[in-house]
């Protein structure tokens, strides 16, 4: 069992538990290529199939002020949809080989989005990152986007893998209040 988040506290009571489980924590930065890269080669190490990925992570962004990821991504859309993007890709040589019809296995990638999909549509297609005009930031409207961009990586999983056997699905947790502007 992996899990990818700030996970020790969370880890402690199952490990209490349940002793046995072999729970590894990856400490894993959606906005960095360089821990999303090192993320995926330490699962990947670890040789084992990977039966089910959830891509989970967008926090809004709280300050007003536009930021970028290291590759100048949007900071919203670059966590959110491209780290979760190159992060799947990177797992597909543990993903796919799940998919079997000897045994029935269907590898699944579950995408965390939500109903701020379709607020602020449509998408900004000619300026995703809004740097063509930054007078134009909004961080609600980045959020919005980044959780379409997500919603359609699962329809193009399914429409590109679904032959192999892997399901692809967006789900929506709900509306939450608490640390949903945090951490």
């Amino acid at each position: 069992m992996t899990i990818h988040f700030r996970a020790e506290e969370a880890v402690k009571p199952i490990r209490e538990e349940n002793p046995r489980v072999d729970i590894q924590v990856v400490q894993l930065d959606l906005t960095s290529e360089a821990s999303i890269r090192a993320a995926a080669a330490k699962i990947i190490s670890f040789g084992h199939l990977i039966d089910v990925l959830i891509n989970n992570a967008a926090p809004i962004v709280r300050d007003e002020k536009q930021a970028f990821t290291e590759n100048q991504f949007e900071i919203q859309i670059g966590g959110s949809y491209f780290g979760h993007f190159l992060f799947t890709s990177l797992l597909f040589p543990r993903l796919l080989p799940t998919a079997g019809p000897e045994e029935n296995r269907k590898p699944r990638v579950i995408n965390v989005t939500s109903i701020a999909a379709f607020f602020n549509a449509p998408m900004r297609w000619d300026d995703i990152h809004f740097t063509k005009r930054p007078e134009d930031y909004d961080r609600y409207a980045a959020y919005n986007q980044s959780k379409t961009a997500l919603g359609l990586f699962s329809v193009a999983l399914a429409e590109r893998f679904g032959k192999a056997g892997l399901l692809s699905f967006s789900a929506d947790p709900g509306s939450m209040l608490p640390h949903l502007h945090g951490t």
